[in-house]
């Protein structure tokens, strides 16, 4: 798609299984897991991502290099 990316916001929290992402998940209902909400920018500040992803909470790891 050839696009230039600018910029992304994204958001970390925490949510409950409920029904359905407990059975696609395999874990019981009301069990902890990792949401993740990224909105991707163009270089004109369009939008042209916007995913939302969900993680176990016992099979989450974060590991993150920050350069200075």
């Amino acid at each position: 798609y050839h696009i230039r990316w600018s910029q992304a916001n994204q958001e970390i929290y925490a949510i409950a299984a409920d029904d359905e992402m407990a059975q696609l998940l395999q874990v019981p209902e009301g069990s902890p897991l990792i949401a993740i909400k990224r909105i991707s920018f163009d270089e004109q500040s369009v939008p042209r991502e916007y995913v939302i992803t969900y993680y176990r909470g016992d099979k989450y790891h974060l590991e993150i290099e920050l350069a200075m």
